[in-house]
């Protein structure tokens, strides 16, 4: 979340591959949010204290792709 805020203000391009690697990240974990938090956001977040805005970043994410058809391949809008 932090990453993607800092990319999109310094590099779109950079962005725009950081969310397509996120995606394939949310497919990967099946779209299960908690799975996410676990295994790849906790071991790399300094501080706990911005866990619940990477659990809504994630399941903003999550409903975008589904919402938009997202699931097997492809990019949210």
């Amino acid at each position: 979340m932090r990453v993607a805020q800092q990319k999109l203000r310094e590099n779109i391009a950079e962005y725009l591959i950081y969310m397509y690697q996120i995606e394939d990240i949310i497919r990967a974990f099946q779209f299960n949010v908690d799975q996410i938090i676990d295994v790849f956001v906790k071991p790399s977040l300094p501080d706990s204290s911005f866990l619940n805005q990477y659990r809504t970043w994630y399941s903003d994410l999550i409903k975008q792709m589904k919402a938009q058809r997202c699931e097997k391949e492809g990019h949210i809008e």
